[in-house]
């Protein structure tokens, strides 16, 4: 490469206990699970082991006149790749916050606000993956120092990294998906709730936002088809699924969604010929929350 020296939400807003459907498809974690309670002894020993997280340094990238954000962190001199967080629609890259100082002790690691997440204004034109997996490949130009990339991504973050991995092949060392959002899955919601459910009850609710993505009428203006994304060939692909039923408290339709989004996580697997499966058993769609080792723990075996 050519370098320079929660449990589940909303896909935007939700009603009640039937929200899980909506972050799925934008990973927008403004309705996340809080945090369990830690008694003071669990505090101090979690405190003691961590340490205090490698600094960051921030750096704006400008890409086409629009000045994305990035944060890295973690030594630069590993020797392993540079993992680069990709979150999920809506979410700025605070929301890997935790993940990132983690990993950071391990090798350098890189988050950045797509147009349209964070401070970044949104773009002036509607923007497929192709466009936001080259957004990314012109910022990693800029900040990061390897020879390769491990790409990390959460929710719709996750098509971005497969999207990425297809493209710059030479680029990658690896991908891991965290609950990334099924391309089937678009479609197969889609056809599952009908247009006549109600928009101010949760299905419908959620069939519009669905349609919102498909149309690029959302902040960041990206347009998700549904369409199956390109093979990756050897890179090695780690797929994490959520292991809790998302979907229970939706009506009619709530045992299907699940079914359809577990599916969709085991079709990621076919995109590599070297791909396996960690299922987080008690974790919601926000996994780096809800079992932040395991993630940190795959992502570090992912690194070789």
């Amino acid at each position: 490469m050519n370098r320079a020296p929660r449990q589940t939400a909303s896909l935007s807003v939700t009603l009640g206990a039937t929200a899980a459907l909506i972050v799925l498809l934008s990973g927008c974690a403004t309705a996340s699970t809080p945090a369990k309670t830690k008694t003071d002894s669990a505090s101090a020993a979690e405190s003691s082991s961590n340490a205090t997280p490698p600094k960051r340094t921030s750096t704006d990238v400008d890409v086409d006149g629009v000045s994305v954000h990035t944060e890295c962190s973690g030594p630069a001199d590993s020797g392993k790749p540079t993992v680069v967080l990709i979150t999920g629609a809506g979410d700025s890259l605070t929301a890997m916050k935790d993940l990132q100082d983690k990993i950071a002790h391990e090798t350098r690691v890189c988050s950045y606000d797509r147009p349209g997440t964070g401070d970044v204004p949104a773009p002036k034109q509607t923007q497929t993956l192709k466009d936001a997996a080259a957004l990314l490949h012109s910022v990693t130009k800029e900040v990061v120092q390897s020879d390769s990339i491990t790409l990390a991504g959460h929710s719709s973050g996750g098509m971005i990294a497969a999207q990425y991995a297809a493209d710059y092949p030479d680029d990658v060392a690896s991908v891991v998906l965290i609950d990334a959002t099924p391309p089937s899955a678009i479609t197969e919601i889609l056809k599952l709730i009908p247009e006549t459910e109600p928009a101010d009850e949760a299905a419908g609710a959620s069939r519009a936002e669905i349609m919102s993505m498909t149309s690029g009428d959302n902040p960041e203006r990206m347009i998700l088809t549904g369409d199956p994304l390109a093979p990756i060939g050897k890179t090695p692909l780690t797929v994490i699924r959520h292991g809790l039923d998302l979907f229970a408290e939706i009506p009619t339709y709530g045992t299907q969604l699940d079914e359809i989004w577990v599916a969709g996580q085991k079709e990621w697997l076919a995109l590599s010929s070297d791909s396996n499966m960690v299922v987080a058993k008690t974790s919601g769609h926000y996994i780096y929350n809800d079992q932040l080792d395991l993630v940190v723990d795959t992502i570090t075996k992912a690194l070789g």
